[in-house]
């Protein structure tokens, strides 16, 4: 394997790592009550309450978009 090629495959491995822990955290977030912000800066946030349906809709919208970007990612990773 080339040193460039190495290098590409660790940023991909860190990359990968990195959706590891966010999807770690936002499966975290689904499986509490407490409110969900969000939040822009210089411009604002909105709260919605821990029991509201979209909550659950948006966090399952998160979870999914995570969970594509972290296949693609090991895709690229399997054709090195």
């Amino acid at each position: 394997m080339t040193r460039e090629l190495l290098q590409e495959a660790n940023k991909l491995n860190h990359a990968i790592s990195y959706l590891d822990a966010q999807i770690r955290i936002v499966e975290d977030i689904h499986h509490v009550d407490s409110p969900l912000q969000i939040s822009c800066n210089g411009i604002g946030a909105v709260t919605l309450d821990g029991f509201d349906e979209l909550k659950d809709d948006i966090i399952d919208m998160v979870l999914n978009h995570l969970n594509n970007k972290k296949e693609a990612l090991e895709d690229q990773f399997r054709m090195m």
